[in-house]
């Protein structure tokens, strides 16, 4: 199986490059963009972004024949068009039977050409540029309405915090309060238990005191009695009371004994 021919330039006889050509619609002619004299940034930013354009170019042989100078498109001419195209006949106003011969376009028609076509370049870039500046301007836009109701919701997100945090701080007050006011109540119940043990030992102190006292009543110390072997002292009790007249049994002595 055969490969398909190669398309050439039909200015250069060139093997065409993959993108960057250009295709008439009348006669078929295909052409490099350096026989066309275009830049690439020019061929993308005219032709290639814009495809009923570049489906409606038209090549300078084609272009020639028709009944008007004004050429938008770039300016071409290979030398088999310039030999081979038809003289362009145009009828006078004043003798309509003279036939007059239409002469080539001229430098300072292609050089116009090409401004306009700067200018329709400058134009689309200028268009695209606002375009995109359109848009980039409405994507700021969004993300400002975006940070402005993520900031929204922070602020909501700060006054439940600020009344959570108000409300904790209340609570706080409140046990602080109780707390005080529980040790106040401690310190107050500690002083009265204090004095009602001090005054409970002072009655005691009193209490024994009193006993010690009638202990004494009943106590009777007798001194300078000579001791003997074998003596009993509640004896000797029973006859010192004799001996003194108090009239003494042996049932009121509780208990006797000599101390040193």
């Amino acid at each position: 199986m055969m490969s398909p021919p190669t398309e050439t330039c039909a200015a250069c006889a060139k093997p065409l490059p993959k993108r960057e050509y250009l295709r008439c619609c009348n006669c078929n002619g295909v052409y490099d963009i350096k026989c066309l004299n275009i830049s690439s940034k020019r061929f993308y930013s005219f032709y290639s972004f814009n495809k009923e354009r570049k489906d409606n170019w038209k090549c300078l042989s084609c272009v020639s024949k028709l009944p008007r100078t004004n050429n938008l498109n770039t300016p071409v001419r290979t030398a088999e068009s310039e030999i081979s195209s038809p003289p362009t006949l145009v009828v006078s106003p004043e003798n309509s039977n003279v036939a007059v011969r239409g002469k080539p376009p001229t430098k300072n028609t292609q050089d116009k050409n090409i401004h306009e076509e700067d200018s329709i370049i400058m134009e689309n870039i200028m268009s695209e540029s606002l375009d995109d500046t359109a848009m980039d301007f409405k994507l700021l836009l969004g993300d400002m309405k975006a940070i402005r109701a993520e900031m929204r919701l922070f602020r909501n997100s700060m006054t439940d915090l600020m009344t959570a945090i108000k409300m904790q701080s209340s609570r706080i007050d409140s046990i602080e309060t109780r707390i005080s006011a529980l040790e106040d109540k401690s310190k107050g119940l500690q002083r009265c238990k204090v004095s009602t043990l001090e005054e409970t030992v002072s009655q005691l102190k009193s209490q024994i005191l009193e006993r010690d006292q009638d202990l004494l009543a009943n106590d009777i110390q007798i001194a300078g009695f000579p001791e003997t072997s074998g003596e009993n002292t509640t004896h000797i009790i029973l006859a010192i009371a004799k001996k003194l007249c108090v009239d003494l049994d042996e049932r009121n002595v509780v208990s006797s004994e000599r101390t040193d």
